[in-house]
């Protein structure tokens, strides 16, 4: 006995082969068919990748990003497996329209089909959460906070929302909880549901078989062959002789061509049509799914090895304030629409009643066709299916508009005339809107770039990703500075965040501090608004100027060409000496250009002058030579020095609280931690 022969007679394979391939087509294979193939192929293919994820993955709250990493980064081809699920995804959304119009042309939402039509939304619906509930489970900033205006959005609904919204988060907080429900829901619940509700799709498809367009003979519209519901007024269905004796009569009604053509036995054989799901549309839906399948592979491999993103964004930070959160492509619509009803009252319309009322009138077409003409209710499905997808992609291409960077040219314009006191048009706030927002999505990518450069070099400690940009100057240091330094001071005439507070600045711009650059300007002229030109005393007048004295008397005494010349050479060799200290504390003759020995000489000359003029105000290693006090010059400008000024200036070894000119600046060695003053001036010695 065969292998086949055996294998038949234990599980019957063969007659369950011949069964769900051997089905008929009335009208013949179509390419029209191929999209609820294309489907449940892109289905497939997630659980697949699904599975092969959640080998690796972790759902909790800090080893969810890691694991998320680790797919992307260090598991064999992870990017690839996870590429295609994030494309997976993507493709079922843009396929599922498509078969919807497709059903929606071919009328088969109409009885005896109505069940299937509505079984076809639910898993619409059910697709969408898939999505939805995925978008949390890297637990990366986007998805966090993404799913945070979501399901704000849900509890919007009247009654209801706050408890759903409880339900799904587990509690009032975003947490550990929140994602284990959503990956129970994604991996479990949704997944189950869907297939149940596929396999309902499939049999009751089967069952009916596909839509043959009705003929159209002497302006009266019939039915299919395989549809028996009156598509004529019942009572003249109803009266048609061929109708009540069971049969249709070829004179009154023949079957039609998928062309919507009349077919009678005068045509040739070639125009009566019927073919078998094998081979004939076996194959169009191969070459559909095969094409399906090019093309994710294409987006995977243009994102992993062209655009080089990570599809990961930095780890969720709830403590975050200025995440510019949007939803992914698909959903932007939603989001777009939001934006037309503003208030309490007209917030629940736009995100509850209104598209709750559009999925209504979906699942009502079946009932419509029977309430109105054929023609009349087909047409307006058409046209109400067409009008809803129009609609949805001009509020998507809205949202893309919207955000999209404007020009910088027309930003300085429109911020020329907010500062000249006129008034903003809606386009202009729109503007500012924008940049704003490209601005944030600018220092997220950086942020997220950051992350996986710490987790290549450093690994992921066990408190989880966060610490990761906790201890990172390059990540916390600007926030901190924007925190506790921006209310005086600038960087590069911002608040380290590339926003520009609103209120004047009260002292130095502090980016390049202590480079060479900046150390000769400051020697320059101290009095510049970059230094010390923005300073003043309580009482109102400028405060430290004695430099700003001592430096004018040095140029007055200099005032010759020559002489003037050699003094500005000597203030580039004390900024050169001053910003070797910041590098080398203590180590004045270490290189700093390529040309070791012209550096070491100009750095050289540099102390010689430092320790000939400057000295007599400025100690170093804790001796000067005058009797003037100003701030300690050994290590100026390294991390310490720098720590050492944000937590005391008013120090004995810097300004002190009394003489001339006390420090300005407050201690905040009580209200930064060493930590966060370390990372404040970490970021401003490396960033310079």
């Amino acid at each position: 006995m065969r292998l086949i022969d055996w294998l038949d007679n234990r599980t019957g394979v063969r007659k369950l082969t011949e069964y769900l391939l051997n089905e008929p087509i009335p009208g013949g294979a179509r390419w029209r068919y191929v999209w609820g193939s294309t489907l449940v192929f892109v289905f497939a293919l997630q659980v697949v990748t699904g599975v092969l994820l959640m080998i690796a993955y972790s759902p909790s709250t800090s080893n969810a990003w890691s694991s998320v990493w680790y797919i992307q980064t260090q598991m064999s081809l992870g990017w690839l497996i996870r590429g295609l699920h994030h494309f997976g995804s993507q493709a079922m959304i843009i396929l599922l329209p498509i078969h919807v119009l497709q059903v929606v042309f071919a009328r088969a939402y109409a009885a005896p089909r109505e069940f299937n039509w509505w079984v076809g939304l639910v898993l619409l619906g059910v697709v969408a959460a898939l999505a939805l509930t995925g978008y949390l489970l890297p637990w990366d900033q986007k998805g966090y906070w993404a799913t945070k205006v979501s399901t704000n959005i849900l509890a919007l609904t009247p009654i209801v929302g706050d408890a759903l919204r409880t339900v799904l988060l587990g509690g009032s907080e975003y947490g550990h909880a929140t994602l284990t429900r959503f990956f129970t829901l994604h991996v479990m619940v949704l997944p189950g549901s869907l297939a149940m509700l596929l396999f309902c799709h499939i049999a009751w498809f089967r069952r009916h078989g596909v839509t043959v367009r009705p003929a159209v003979r002497e302006g009266v519209l019939a039915p299919a062959e395989d549809d028996p519901s009156p598509t004529l007024a019942a009572q003249e269905w109803g009266t048609l002789p061929a109708v009540r004796e069971g049969t249709l009569a070829p004179a009154i009604l023949a079957p039609a061509d998928d062309r919507g053509q009349t077919i009678n036995e005068s045509q040739s054989p070639s125009d009566k049509i019927e073919g078998n799901f094998w081979p004939d549309q076996v194959f169009r839906d191969l070459i559909a799914c095969a094409a399906v399948l090019g093309i994710m592979f294409a987006a995977v491999g243009y994102t992993h090895y062209v655009l080089g993103e990570a599809l990961l964004e930095a780890p969720a930070d709830p403590a975050s304030h200025d995440y510019p959160p949007r939803p992914e492509w698909y959903f932007l619509f939603l989001f777009q629409l939001l934006k037309y009803f503003e208030g309490p009252v007209w917030e629940v319309v736009g995100a509850i009643f209104l598209p709750g009322a559009v999925v209504a009138v979906f699942f009502a077409f079946p009932i419509c066709d029977k309430w109105l003409a054929p023609r009349l209710a087909h047409g307006a499905a058409v046209g109400f299916t067409m009008l809803v997808f129009a609609a949805a992609g001009y509020l998507t291409y809205a949202a893309w508009g919207d955000d999209r960077d404007p020009p910088g040219a027309v930003v300085e314009a429109i911020r020329a005339k907010q500062q000249g006191g006129a008034l903003l048009s809606d386009s202009d706030l729109a503007a500012l809107r924008a940049k704003e927002f490209n601005r944030l999505r600018q220092r997220a990518a950086r942020v997220a770039q950051r992350a996986f450069e710490l987790a290549d070099e450093q690994g992921i400690p066990p408190e989880g990703p966060l610490e990761l940009l906790a201890d990172d100057p390059f990540t916390r240091g600007p926030e901190l500075f924007s925190s506790h330094c921006a209310a005086c001071h600038r960087y590069n005439g911002h608040n380290g965040l590339g926003i520009v507070p609103s209120e004047p600045a009260a002292s130095s711009d502090l980016a390049g501090f202590a480079s060479r650059t900046w150390i000769r300007g400051l020697l320059t002229d101290p009095t510049d608004p970059g230094y010390f030109g923005l300073m003043v005393t309580p009482e109102g007048t400028p405060a430290h100027t004695r430099m700003a004295r001592v430096v004018s008397r040095l140029l007055e005494a200099n005032e010759a060409q020559e002489f003037r010349r050699e003094l500005l050479e000597n203030f580039e060799a004390v900024a050169a000496y001053l910003e070797s200290e910041s590098l080398h504390p203590g180590e004045p003759a270490t290189p700093l250009a390529e040309n070791a020995d012209a550096a070491d000489e100009l750095v050289i000359a540099g102390r010689q002058f430092f320790m000939a003029v400057c000295n007599e105000c400025h100690a170093y290693a804790g001796s000067r030579s005058g009797t003037r006090r100003a701030p300690e010059m050994l290590g100026y400008g390294s991390v310490e020095w720098i720590e050492r000024m944000i937590a005391d200036p008013g120090s004995d070894t810097l300004y002190r609280s009394v003489g001339h000119e006390p420090a300005r600046m407050p201690a905040f060695k009580d209200r930064l931690s060493e930590r966060d003053r370390r990372l404040i001036a970490t970021w401003l010695h490396d960033t310079r």
